[in-house]
């Protein structure tokens, strides 16, 4: 109930011309009604309850945002081809006054909560030492020692990529090197990453 407040107090500040509160009442309805399908499986009040319903409405929101925001592209395609359209699409779609309302509860709400500061704080850890790691085997000229083990811990797709740019000699060897690592932690996922970190440094 206060989730829902705080959103339409949100929807009323911001004015868009084609935007309202309706696709905040439509989320919330679809979100309730999965809810109650699945009686059986989640209590009707409690903790566990009120979890489940705000992330049944995270997914409508995002469902019914990429309907709204592809239908003003089509509206918007031909000044957007043309390089004449100085907006931006999520502002001019139906669900622009949805979104800002979203940003403004996540800055109230989620972003400053305890728990979302200490998944920031280690995830900063992880990518840092990570980085300390890959880094030190990629400036490393000794490519059959700790910098070769590395090096076989990669990817495969990202070190045939490696191999190809380093064959074409358009680029320092170090530097193609840094890129790979680089390149191989950015593409990681946050799971993938923390267990990897976990394994590395016996965490």
């Amino acid at each position: 109930v206060k989730l829902r407040k705080e959103f339409k107090k949100a929807t009323k500040t911001k004015e868009y011309s084609k935007s309202d509160s309706e696709m905040l009442k439509l989320c919330f309805s679809k979100a309730r009604d999965m809810l109650k399908k699945a009686k059986k499986t989640i209590p009707g009040k409690g903790k566990a309850h009120d979890n489940t319903l705000a992330q049944a409405f995270r997914v409508f929101v995002i469902i019914e945002s990429a309907k709204a925001i592809e239908k003003a592209f089509k509206e918007n395609y031909k000044d957007i081809m043309n390089g004449d359209y100085p907006n931006e699409l999520y502002k001019d779609s139906e669900a622009g006054a949805l979104i800002e309302a979203c940003k403004e509860v996540g800055i109230k709400y989620i972003y400053c909560s305890k728990e979302t500061l200490k998944l920031e704080l280690m995830g900063r850890r992880v990518i840092q030492d990570l980085m300390d790691i890959f880094w030190k085997g990629a400036s490393s000229k000794d490519k059959k020692g700790f910098a070769g083990k590395i090096f076989e811990l990669t990817s495969r797709n990202y070190r045939v990529i490696y191999n190809k740019v380093m064959e074409e000699k358009k680029f320092p060897e170090k530097y193609c090197s840094m890129q790979l690592m680089t390149d191989y932690i950015c593409g990681m996922t946050d799971t993938f990453a923390c267990t990897l970190h976990k394994r590395l440094t016996n965490g």
